[in-house]
């Protein structure tokens, strides 16, 4: 190639040869091109399904069957109740508390 510019003649069959070797270049461009595109929609499809599966997890949780009335809320006993435990400044005062067992 080098010698045919450096004359300046144009030579048909070197033309001809490198179009030929570009073309083949474009096609195997052009499969590798579309591949990656397949496996790159095959990927996103993928991570949508991990998504939407995820996100109705979080949103959906299990429902227990309901058969009938919902259960009514459990009634605390007051007598039966302490007050909430605390640490520090406030711990102090419940010394001396006496809780009895009449109640049971």
């Amino acid at each position: 190639m080098a010698a045919s510019q450096a004359s300046g003649r144009y030579c048909p069959r070197q033309a001809q040869g490198q179009l030929g070797q570009t073309m083949q270049d474009l096609d195997a461009v052009r499969r590798e091109n579309d591949s990656l595109r397949a496996e790159n929609q095959r990927l996103f499809q993928e991570m949508n399904a991990y998504r939407d599966a995820r996100h109705a997890n979080m949103v959906q949780p299990p429902m227990a069957p309901h058969y009938g009335a919902p259960p009514a809320p459990m009634s605390v006993d007051p007598s039966r109740s302490l007050p909430p435990l605390t640490n520090g400044i406030h711990a102090s005062s419940m010394q001396g508390v006496q809780y009895t067992d009449s109640g049971r």
